[in-house]
């Protein structure tokens, strides 16, 4: 763990972040020196296995920059298997209440606070620093619910005052068609949900994040007033290049001047 992410949000700094979804040290490699601040491998919507966060978090680990899993569910053996691997915190899907954003906080720290149970893995240096970890853990660990349910967007003043969350993450795709809006993230009623989600955090002293796939769109979103911005998934980066070949015109190299 390096702490450097969480320190950074609580002071007020804007932080950007990149979703790694391929199991490629490579591409984790390339995306941690890519100037972001931190990598967001998602455990949720991939065929990515604990075992391959480790070595994906491993491989991100010789840049310095922070690392997040986001997990499947939220669930206490979940979190605390992702947590185990060393990454630096946990992003938790669907978290509609604030009971709910209270399981997840538990199931990430160490009683009395929470259940976690201790484990020899790599997040304590194999046991070697285990006493250090234990004891520092909890207050470098982050645990981000995700707003993108409707009952989330109705209780996120109550989720972002849960002892242990610092901020929250918007799940803009998923609010949209809840919204039975498809997939209209720019639609003015989602619109009015980021604004609503952005003033709760506001009135709590907490930050607030979404997803950006460009750079434009990431500015905006500083702009209005995110603090956690992700920029970028590495398969949308490699479709949009995709599509880019596919604008290609072949037939140019058959022009000939009479």
């Amino acid at each position: 763990m390096t702490g450097t992410l969480k320190q950074d949000l609580r002071a007020g700094r804007t932080c950007i972040g990149t979703v790694v979804t391929i199991n490629s040290t490579v591409v984790a490699e390339i995306l941690s020196r890519s100037g972001v601040d931190y990598l967001w491998f998602d455990l949720e919507h991939t065929t990515l296995t604990v075992e391959q966060l480790e070595t994906l978090a491993q491989a991100a680990a010789a840049s310095g920059i922070s690392t997040l899993a986001r997990v499947p569910w939220n669930d206490k053996i979940a979190i605390k298997r992702a947590l185990d691997t060393g990454v630096d915190g946990v992003i938790v899907p669907e978290v509609s209440s604030a009971e709910e954003a209270e399981q997840a906080v538990r199931a990430a720290t160490y009683a009395p606070r929470g259940v976690r149970g201790i484990g020899l893995g790599r997040a304590c240096g194999w046991g070697v620093r285990l006493t250090e970890y234990i004891r520092t853990a909890d207050q470098d660990m982050l645990v981000i619910p995700m707003i993108e349910t409707l009952d989330g967007l109705r209780n996120v003043r109550d989720i972002v005052r849960v002892d242990g969350v610092d901020g929250v993450l918007l799940g803009s795709l998923d609010l949209a068609m809840e919204m039975g809006l498809g997939d209209q993230v720019d639609h003015p009623r989602v619109e009015q949900a980021h604004r609503d989600v952005l003033a709760a955090c506001d009135e709590a002293g907490a930050w607030c994040g979404i997803v950006t796939l460009v750079p434009e769109s990431a500015n905006t979103r500083i702009r209005q007033g995110f603090r956690n911005v992700v920029l970028g998934i590495d398969i949308d980066v490699l479709g949009r290049f995709a599509g880019q070949v596919a604008a290609v015109d072949r037939s140019a190299s058959m022009a000939t001047t009479e």
